[in-house]
């Protein structure tokens, strides 16, 4: 919590442009919800397809999803 204060402080002061604090406010929630969930969420996608090629794809969806 005291992160994301942090980052709204930064991004409100002028310190950083808009696409920092888009990805500092996008990784700090990727992370709430990874802690949230206790990292089951990468836990099980990875004993289902532990393979690189599927990692790849992986990471190619999670880009792909415009969270920005």
């Amino acid at each position: 919590m005291i992160f994301l204060m942090a980052i709204v402080t930064l991004y409100a002061s002028g310190y950083v442009s808009d696409q920092v604090f888009w990805f500092l406010m996008g990784t700090a929630t990727a992370y709430v919800v990874f802690d949230l969930t206790g990292g089951r969420i990468i836990r099980r996608w990875w004993k289902t397809t532990p393979t690189y090629k599927n990692l790849v794809s992986f990471m190619t969806r999670v880009l792909d999803t415009k969270l920005w």
